[in-house]
């Protein structure tokens, strides 16, 4: 896979990048999340190779400061807007260069009546600038300019910003832009309407044709296979997709399975948390629930993807996987796995009114951006696909939870013949000095979590305070601990913004990742 460091400032941009890129074996990374530097210094000029010149040479430059070395391939993207009756009015291209710091205090009243007064000239072209550098193929960048023609709206229309595609929004020139033979703006066109007039896809379509001339394009399957034919020291290595509705006890049988048989657990939500936070950024208004049944329509493989290249870093581990709410997604882990791992589907239920006061023992709100009730989860997730996962259960394990958990746990060994398998025995050290800053993080989070299904956030200064609580000799410093998390917002940890402070703890993947620290580290008595 071709991987493409980003130097951009803007989450929208990543997205629509990412967007485009779709179809392409391209990872595109941006530079200040894997990173401890910031992104390039962008000038304030209204001339505009030189301003991509100078971007260049600062990205290059913090490209060759960093870890990662010059020798990454990169792009920087401009965007800039000429309202050409503006342009003439004031003799230079306007907004021009300057329309990200325009728009902040831009009025449409006071642009509708300026352009009345100019004759109702509303014609305008949006152009992007983009800068691609290949450090193997030649010194200098290339560049690759992609345009859109069209107007400026007669009227302002009210909308929400799209939950999906985020460039798609109300506050950005796009709410204004009337692409050439369209009747809305473009904010408000489908997707696949938009993506005929999105000013940025054309940029990259020339950087394409370049990447393709170099062999550095390749097509991506829409089936991996990343695992289905890897060679396996152990034959039939369990893989158990756990599913029913929410509060039926999915991740009491994956701790259990964690502790009695040394399973690794991966909580498919998890991924969607991060896939929701690279669209929508932490603190955002919009529920997460929301967001991830409009994804999932469009795109069912987006987590099951994640969560199979998740298994593809690790060695042979019986994997236990729960939140997933489509057939789709689990006739993909099926799909790929085929051939190392044997694969189960297990349907776990319970009546309304014990989930109900499961959900009520609870230490925290079933969602953790819109707290909803149980029914009017149960009715999305339903509707989003578990529905159809329900009515498949001819295919599955139905294992139920209406008893003691002692009966549920017998039942499920029963059930998946898993009686007589056990731990295995592993020599372990307790040196705290031979683990590493991850390491140390996730074991004092899970020390904090505990055994309860949920724990307390913590702030970077308390996590850091924590491991050094152990005697290790070089004591960690609190800008370390917190790059490492700007460096890893990954679906090991959950974080929430209390009283605008940054709060992290343990995912349920998480604490599946401590569990394999552990395997190896045990506590000094």
């Amino acid at each position: 896979m071709f991987e493409l460091i980003f130097f951009t400032s803007s989450r929208i941009k990543m997205q629509n990048a990412r967007h485009i890129c779709r179809n392409y074996d391209i990872t595109i990374r941006n530079f200040n999340e894997i990173t401890s530097l910031a992104n390039y210094k962008e000038p304030r000029l209204y001339n505009r190779r030189k301003l991509l010149e100078m971007s260049f040479q600062s990205a290059l430059s913090q490209l060759k400061k960093s870890k990662l070395g010059a020798v990454k391939p990169f792009l920087i993207e401009d965007t800039s807007v000429d309202i050409h009756a503006l342009s003439r009015k004031y003799n230079y291209e306007y907004p021009g260069l300057d329309v990200k710091y325009w728009m902040e205090n831009a009025n449409f009243i006071d642009i509708d009546l300026e352009l009345d007064l100019l004759g109702n000239d509303r014609s305008v072209t949006v152009r992007s600038d983009l800068v691609l550098y290949l450090p193997e193929v030649r010194g200098e960048p290339f560049y690759f300019v992609g345009k859109t023609e069209g107007s400026f709206t007669i009227k302002e229309y009210d909308f929400e910003s799209n939950i999906i595609y985020p460039w798609l929004d109300n506050k950005t020139f796009n709410k204004w832009f009337v692409p050439v033979n369209v009747s809305t703006v473009l904010s408000m066109l489908p997707i696949e309407k938009a993506d005929l007039y999105d000013f940025r896809k054309k940029a990259f379509e020339e950087m394409f044709k370049v990447l393709d001339r170099y062999k550095l394009l390749k097509e991506k399957s829409k089936i991996t296979n990343s695992l289905s034919k890897t060679g396996s020291l152990v034959d039939n290595i369990n893989c158990h997709i756990i599913y029913g509705l929410s509060c039926s006890g999915k991740t009491t049988i994956a701790t259990y399975l964690i502790n009695k048989f040394d399973f690794l657990h991966i909580e498919a939500s998890d991924f969607m948390h991060v896939i929701y936070w690279q669209h929508h950024g932490l603190g955002s208004d919009i529920a997460i629930g929301a967001f991830a049944r409009e994804i999932l329509k469009t795109s069912p493989f987006l987590v099951a993807e994640k969560v199979l290249e998740y298994i593809s870093s690790f060695g042979d581990e019986n994997i236990v996987i729960t939140g997933f709410r489509l057939v789709e997604e689990v006739e993909f882990i099926e799909q790929n796995l085929s051939g190392k791992y044997k694969s189960k589907r297990v349907l776990v239920t319970a009546n309304s009114q014990l989930r109900l006061n499961r959900k009520n023992q609870r230490n925290r709100p079933i969602d953790s951006i819109n707290e909803e009730g149980l029914q009017e989860r149960d009715e999305r997730e339903l509707e989003m696909g578990v529905a159809k996962l329900i009515h498949e259960k001819a295919k599955a394990v139905e294992i139920s939870n209406e008893s003691s958990l002692n009966d549920l746990y017998t039942n499920y060994e029963s059930k998946l013949a898993l009686t007589g398998q056990g731990l295995q025995t592993r020599q372990k050290h307790s040196n705290f000095e031979k683990l590493s800053l991850k390491e140390l993080i996730i074991l004092v989070l899970y020390v904090a979590r505990g055994d309860a299904e949920k724990s307390e956030f913590f702030t970077t200064t308390q996590v850091t305070e924590m491991i050094n609580n152990n005697g290790i000799s070089k004591p960690k410093h609190v800008t370390n601990v917190g790059r490492f998390f700007k460096m890893n917002r990954s679906e090991l940890f959950e974080i929430a913004v209390i009283n605008k402070i940054r709060k992290y703890r343990l995912s349920n993947t998480g604490v599946g990742f401590a569990k394999l620290i552990l395997r190896k580290f045990e506590f000094p008595h």
